[in-house]
C-alpha cells in the first residue's frame, strides 16, 4: 500500500469526524472493519 493511499485513508477519517465526540457521540478512531482489512491486505 502506497503512502499516498493510507494518508488519504487517514484524511477521510478525519472527515467523518472519527476520534472525536464524547459520551452517546463518541465515534472511535479504530473500527473492527478496517483491522480487518489491513490485516487481509497484509497477508495477501
Amino acid at each position: 500500500m502506497s503512502k499516498r493511499k493510507r494518508t488519504s485513508k487517514i484524511d477521510k477519517w478525519i472527515k467523518e469526524g472519527r476520534g472525536t465526540g464524547s459520551g452517546a457521540d463518541y465515534q472511535p478512531w479504530l473500527k473492527i472493519q478496517d483491522v480487518a482489512s489491513f490485516l487481509l491486505f497484509q497477508s495477501i
